[in-house]
Formats: structure tokens, C-alpha cells, sequence
């Protein structure tokens, strides 16, 4: 498939061809449609909202002196905060773009059939709304907080992934910290880490980086290709790996690299997280297992299915049957970071929104137009509350692909 890009829209830009019209870009959020979707939203009318948590004391025996005086005390509150987003799409159509839908685009390849595209406008706009419901997933599911105190910033929710701290559990080891030399060429630049204890094939991951070793990142995964005892070079694929195809880099490092090996999912993991989460209190209301495509698979061949399968808020979710909490959903989102699995309770979440007044949550408007176009603006500020971490858990550090024989 030729490439296709956001550009402005002239008849220059967006060609029409014939024929039909396949959206290759998947559009479900698969988690946002669980807590109600973006029409089941709770208002708030401030741009950060806030819930509160109270614990209390620890079970014990106490042991009273008779006749004494009791200890006076009262239990504190903590507060939690996020803040509803902005989201703001634009389009911009020429005059002759929204007229000429007869006119084919130089590159056309066929002179028969139909197209399909009549109403420019519209279907601009329906793309940015499947865009805006696909970032809405991603910042529900990864979001960073960020609070601006002035307008040279934008807000961003916090997600589950930053929000989840009191009940992760890290399946990764600790490799050591390692060294990069650039001498030119993928076959000749090495990373350093003396016993690494390393074999081809391992998936690793760097948790902190210092500088150079341009063309590596954190939390990006690559695959093991070793050298030797001390040494290896990195793929960017377990394929590119066993093949013996390395990933180039184009500076030396320089700071602390520090790389960690990555495990498979295993049912002590998924057990320990239950047990941790147990111990923080979690009440397990409507508890789902979020991962990617491969621990999806894996959970599966873990545990089977339970034979119960049913839609919610329509998605689909298969069920696993497990000890303690018992039916646990288990769902494939697109958007989970990788090597990650949430157990999320869906009874705590829900999505809330500052609706603007005169137009509603997530909306769209025509704008002032300039020149010979039409300019829409699609627009809403949401936000995610989750109630507390202490009852969602993750288990972090594990593998996103099978692992070498």
C-alpha cells in the first residue's frame, strides 16, 4: 500500500480513486467502551477533579487495662488528582476539494466503479473522531500526569499505567549496566556487560539510559544476538536476532545503560500479583486481565477458557476461571505497553468531562474560515478516575515474543 499521510486537504493532497474504501488502521478501545464509552461520562466543572482514600488500622488484639482510658485518635483522608484533557482535532477542506468529487487523482489505476467518498467534510471528521477515541484509549491505558501552571503546557491525564504503583510486580532481572562502542558498522558495535550471562534470542529492555548510543531507547525491547561471555550485539526482533541481523547505532554511550532481561508470563506471576493485590485490600468488583497480543495468548494457554463467554458493553470477553477472585475477564487491548499486564477493576473507573457550555462534551464546530476552505474543529476534555491504585495491579517485565529454543 502506498503511503498515506495527514496533509491539507486540496485536490492536490487527498486523491479520489475508485472503487472501495478499506480502513486499515484499527479503531477499537476495547477499555473506554467497558467503563461506558464517550457517551457515559460524569461531569465535573474544573479542569482537575479529585477523589479521596481512608484506610484504617490494621487488625489486632488489643489487650484494655481495665478501668483505662481509651487512646483518642481519628483516622486521615489522602487525596488523589487528575485533570480532564484536551482533545483537538482540525480539518481544513479547499472549496475544490469539497466540490470535485468526481475528479479522479493523477495516479488513479482505474477508469470503473464508484467513488465512494462524496462528502469530503464528513469523512474528515469521522477520522478525527476515530482518532480521538483511539487517543482517549492510549491515555486511559498509558497517559503521564501533567498538571501545567501556566497556559504554555498542556494538561494530560494520568493513565493506568502511572497510576498503578502499590501492586507491580516486576518479573525482569537485572542484567547490569552496559556499554555501547560505535566503530561503524552493526556487525562491529558492541555492547559491553562483563558475564552478562546472556544467550541469544533473550528479550531485554533498558530501565535507564544516559547519552549516545544514538538509535537505542528506553523501554524499547530487542532481542540478544551474543558474542561472547562479556559481549552482544542487540536486534530489534527475535527474528532479526536468530538471523544474526543487528541493530545500528551511531554514537558511543556515554552515563549509566542499565539493561534487564525480561520474563515469560507464568501462573506464579499472575498468583503472586493476586496475592498482592489481596493484601492491599483490592475488592476485585469487576476484575479483567488488559494485555497485548502475545500475553493475551499467553494467559490463554496458561489457564484455558472458562466455558463462559459474553459481551460487555460490546466487547467480547473470554474468562478465565481463578483461585481466590474467581471469573477474571481476560481482554486484548492494542494500545497496553509492552511487556505489561493490567488487572484492572472496571467497577472503579469511569470517564469524566467538563462539558462546554452552549456545545457539549465532545463535539464538533465549523470555525472562522480563511481563504477559499472550510475549517470544523472537533473538540472535548476528558479525563479518567480510577478510585484507588491499591486495587488495580500490573505485572511489569515481561516478554512480548516467543523465546529461542
Amino acid at each position: 500500500m502506498a503511503a498515506t499521510t495527514d496533509s491539507p486537504i486540496t485536490t492536490f493532497s487527498i486523491g479520489n480513486y475508485l472503487g472501495p474504501l478499506f480502513r486499515t488502521t484499527p479503531t477499537e478501545t476495547p477499555v473506554v467502551s467497558l467503563i461506558g464509552g464517550t457517551r457515559s461520562w460524569y461531569p465535573i466543572y474544573s479542569k482537575e477533579f479529585t477523589w479521596q482514600e481512608q484506610d484504617n488500622a490494621s487488625a489486632s488484639q488489643p489487650a484494655i487495662v481495665e478501668g483505662a482510658d481509651p487512646t483518642y485518635t481519628g483516622r486521615t483522608r489522602a487525596e488523589t488528582k487528575n485533570v480532564v484533557q484536551i482533545f483537538q482535532y482540525g480539518v481544513n477542506i479547499s472549496y475544490s476539494q469539497m466540490s470535485a468529487v468526481d475528479q479522479l487523482a493523477s495516479d488513479a489505476g482505474h477508469i470503473l466503479g464508484v467513488q465512494p467518498v462524496q462528502n469530503e467534510v464528513s469523512h474528515q471528521l469521522g477520522l478525527k473522531l476515530e482518532l480521538a477515541k483511539t487517543d482517549l484509549e492510549y491515555c486511559v491505558l498509558r497517559g503521564t500526569y501533567q498538571y501545567p501552571t501556566d497556559n504554555n503546557t498542556g494538561r494530560k491525564m494520568r493513565g493506568m499505567e502511572n497510576a498503578i504503583s502499590t501492586n507491580e510486580i516486576d518479573a525482569s532481572t537485572l542484567v547490569g549496566n552496559a556499554t555501547f562502542d560505535f566503530t561503524g558498522g552493526a556487525s562491529e558495535d558492541l555492547w559491553t556487560d562483563t558475564a552478562h550471562g546472556l544467550a541469544t534470542g533473550d528479550e531485554v529492555y533498558f530501565s535507564a539510559v544516559g547519552t549516545g548510543a544514538a538509535g537505542f531507547a528506553i523501554t524499547t525491547r530487542y532481542w540478544v544476538i551474543k558474542v561472547d561471555a562479556d559481549t552482544y550485539h542487540l536486534a530489534s526482533s527475535l527474528d532479526n536476532a536468530l538471523a544474526g541481523t543487528a541493530a545500528e547505532g551511531t554514537s558511543d554511550s556515554a552515563g549509566t545503560w542499565t539493561l534487564r532481561k525480561a520474563a515469560r508470563n507464568t501462573k506464579s506471576l499472575v498468583n503472586k500479583l493476586i496475592r498482592t493485590m489481596v493484601t492491599s485490600g483490592a475488592k476485585f468488583r469487576m476484575p479483567i486481565f488488559v494485555c497485548g497480543a502475545y500475553n493475551k495468548q499467553r494467559l490463554s494457554d496458561i489457564y484455558g477458557y472458562a466455558p463462559e463467554s459474553r459481551s460487555v458493553g460490546g466487547v467480547n470477553i473470554q474468562y478465565l476461571e481463578l483461585d481466590i477472585i474467581g471469573m477474571v475477564g481476560i481482554l486484548f487491548d492494542r494500545h497496553m505497553p509492552a511487556g505489561k499486564i493490567f488487572l484492572l477493576d472496571l467497577g472503579l473507573m469511569r470517564l469524566r468531562a467538563m462539558p462546554i457550555k452552549g456545545r457539549g462534551v465532545l463535539f464538533f464546530e465549523p470555525r472562522a474560515d480563511t481563504g477559499a476552505s472550510e475549517h470544523w474543529q472537533l473538540y472535548g476534555e476528558l479525563g479518567l478516575e480510577y478510585g484507588p491504585e491499591e486495587w488495580h495491579g500490573s505485572i511489569v517485565g515481561i516478554t512480548t515474543d516467543e523465546q529461542a529454543a
